[in-house]
């Protein structure tokens, strides 16, 4: 059975689906499990390259549509132009966002 994760509600879907294959899961829409971000992105500028902070939270929703679990991730890019840094800085949150849920859902005890 494949069960598969549904990335489509996320603002992040392309990123997020490319991270989940990283760790061997399938990203499809209508998947078992759904994916929700939220996120907000701000910049700084210095000495002429683009800083862009990725804050926000993604939510594991099961399929009775119940929240399983949210983690709230920081992430940065960094480039010579602000859509450089904005796509790494998206890049990076969703790598960092799908390894917390890989974690947790690997992890050997629940709490």
């Amino acid at each position: 059975m494949s069960y598969g994760f549904d990335v489509s509600n996320t603002a992040q879907a392309n990123q997020l689906a490319s991270a989940l294959s990283q760790y061997g899961f399938t990203p499809k829409a209508n998947g078992l499990f759904t994916l929700q971000s939220q996120t907000a992105q701000h910049q700084e500028i210095q000495s002429g390259r683009f800083y862009v902070f990725e804050e926000g939270t993604l939510e594991l929703i099961d399929p009775n549509g119940s929240r399983l679990a949210s983690w709230t991730v920081s992430a940065r890019g960094i480039a010579a132009s602000q859509k450089g840094a904005q796509s790494k800085a998206t890049e990076n949150w969703a790598n960092q966002a799908i390894n917390a849920m890989f974690t947790w859902l690997t992890r050997l005890e629940n709490e």
